[in-house]
């Protein structure tokens, strides 16, 4: 087993990390951060969500498939219905995709403001205006499957971030802002795939108590165990 730790100074020559920067540099770079370590087709997932078993699943089927021949470097994202990732109690900010007929991911837009509207949602942008989202829209909840050709391309990526926003102390380098150039320049596709599974994380301390009752009940239905380590 190996360890990667995202560390401040770990970036591309002849970078430096400035002396006020005190938060890290984001989803891209902890990603980054592994490369030296990952030889293989790997998932990259939020540690503190719970995906369900379904689009592990998913996942894992794509990951051992062999990549078609193409210049373009070949990835996957397991999607839910934007209405299975909304939380009770407040408002969330979510990457909605947009797809294909055939499932390949065209681009990745950032919502913020989204609250739930029955089994809809409604977002609120930059003046307050509130616009419609259908319930069933894909969101992006950091699931995505890559080949280790991802980290080069990584690299010049957040080269180019640092140079342009490395004296921002609070700007990150996000992973699906990444995933969203390499496809607009014709470097990469990414197929989607959407699991039914109800995603369950905890954005507010009252969402707590839903995801408990969530982990509780597939633990009686035996699609959860126990106990992880028995």
């Amino acid at each position: 087993m190996h360890y990667a730790f995202q560390e401040l100074n770990d970036l591309p020559a002849p970078f430096a990390c400035p002396p006020e920067r005190g938060k890290p540099w984001g989803t891209g770079h902890a990603v980054y951060a592994a490369r030296r370590a990952v030889k293989e087709p790997f998932a990259v997932i939020n540690a503190d969500d719970f995906y369900g078993p379904i689009a592990y699943r998913l996942l894992g089927r794509f990951l051992q498939s062999p990549a078609p021949e193409s210049a373009r470097d070949h990835y996957a994202m397991i999607g839910f219905a934007l209405h299975h990732t909304l939380s009770d109690h407040g408002t969330v900010s979510r990457g909605i995709c947009e797809t294909d007929r055939n499932g390949q991911l065209l681009k990745v837009q950032e919502y913020p403001l989204i609250e739930k509207d029955g089994d809809n949602a409604v977002w609120r942008d930059g003046e307050g205006v509130r616009h419609a989202l259908p319930g069933d829209r894909i969101a992006s909840m950091n699931f995505w499957g890559f080949q280790p050709s991802l980290f080069p391309r990584l690299e010049q990526e957040f080269t180019t971030f640092l140079n342009n926003r490395r004296t921002e102390p609070k700007a990150e380098f996000y992973l699906p802002a990444t995933v969203d150039n390499l496809i607009k320049r014709g470097e990469a596709s990414v197929q989607v795939a959407v699991s039914p599974d109800q995603w369950l994380g905890v954005t507010y301390r009252e969402d707590a108590p839903l995801v408990i009752e969530g982990i509780r009940q597939r633990i009686r239905e035996s699609t959860y165990p126990p106990a992880l380590w028995a």
